[in-house]
């Protein structure tokens, strides 16, 4: 599988762009962050003072607040159910494609189905069939579980065989599930997000499934800010770049240590992406599925955003906590973001501009 992103000029047509607002497994986050581990530093952090009113509530008699509570990225659950369906393909509505579309707003986030073995393929009144379906439908809470097992026989399509609901063994399984969004990104999402509203801007801006071949446009947020186009006269020129290479963890950490109020959307999106990509690696997820999670990403002057000045900072935090990062230089005509065995390496030109001297020329 090739580790680069694509072969062509990153100016390419932008009439795939998606029309979405701008702005582990184990115990461990999936960042391999100590500080990670509680929410960080936020006017919506829930703090001391928030549970002694809570209480004061309780004390009165008034209603009390649900707390915000985070969802470890490994902790899914999964219903499984018949369908009534006994053709050998699927029918358009249960498709799984269009049942996770369908039953999102019921807490569903990927749907996968299944032929039954044959010793277990009946009809309604238990006759043997030559074919039978059985859905799995993937949850993220908990308590949008039962009421999901009580709306999905309401709707005509499924019955109660052996119906069961129970979690996701590891996170390694939710590669067999379709969904419209990447789901590895959703668990994240649901770790590290801080209160309710950040987590439902996450949830807006979830990129598709992360294969090498989108993750730079996705990563560099290149679908919202598409790279500004060259001049005839600019060509590709070698310079020597400076190297960094830092893991997810670090790179947590620095994020975490920045003001509130710098820690916009598009950046804690940007980390949540990392995050997940981190995650793809360290979780083994199917790589015959999602392909190879290594990729390369070329980094370009944009229209607006704040991803290029965010590159540069990632430069300045790397000079100023140097003990942490291997800091080197190698020549090249591109600066780039690149993932490779779980470490992250960033090639630029601190001296100068985001891609200032490495535009190429248009087509």
């Amino acid at each position: 599988m090739r580790s680069r992103s694509r072969s062509r000029s990153p100016f390419y047509s932008h009439s795939r762009s998606r029309s979405r607002p701008c702005p582990r497994s184990r115990s461990q986050s999936p960042c391999g962050s100590q500080s990670r581990a509680r929410p960080p530093s936020s006017p919506h952090s829930h703090s001391s003072p928030a549970r002694h009113s809570q209480e004061q509530q309780v004390a009165s008699g008034l209603p009390c607040l649900v707390p915000f509570v985070r969802i470890p990225a490994h902790k899914w659950f999964k219903v499984e159910v018949s369908a009534q369906c006994w053709d050998a393909t699927l029918p358009h509505h249960l498709k799984p494609a269009n049942l996770a579309s369908q039953y999102r707003s019921r807490g569903v986030w990927g749907v996968k189905a299944n032929m039954l073995r044959l010793s277990f393929r009946k009809d309604l009144k238990g006759n043997s069939t030559p074919y039978a379906w059985r859905h799995t439908f993937l949850l993220k809470e908990f308590t949008l579980v039962d009421p999901f097992k009580q709306f999905v026989f309401t709707t005509g399509h499924f019955f109660d065989d052996h119906t069961s609901s129970m979690p996701l063994p590891s996170l390694k399984s939710i590669a067999a599930f379709t969904s419209a969004d990447d789901l590895v990104y959703i668990s994240c999402a649901f770790e590290h997000a801080v209160d309710k509203h950040e987590l439902a801007l996450f949830r807006q801006l979830a990129p598709p499934p992360l294969r090498y071949d989108v993750i730079p446009d996705i990563l560099l947020d290149y679908w919202s800010y598409p790279p500004i186009p060259a001049s005839s006269q600019q060509v590709l020129r070698k310079r020597t770049l400076q190297s960094y290479t830092f893991s997810m963890s670090w790179l947590s950490e620095r994020i975490a240590a920045l003001p509130n109020e710098q820690r916009t959307i598009q950046l804690r999106r940007f980390e949540i992406i990392c995050c997940a990509i981190w995650l793809y690696y360290s979780a083994a997820i199917d790589r015959n599925t999602y392909g190879h999670i290594n990729f390369v990403a070329e980094i370009w002057p944009v229209e607006g955003g704040e991803m290029n000045a965010f590159i540069r900072r990632i430069a300045t935090w790397a000079r100023e906590h140097h003990p942490e990062v291997t800091i080197s230089s190698r020549g090249s005509e591109k600066e780039e973001l690149r993932f490779k065995k779980g470490l992250w390496t960033l090639q630029i030109d601190a001296d100068r501009s985001v891609g200032e001297f490495l535009r190429p020329l248009s087509l």
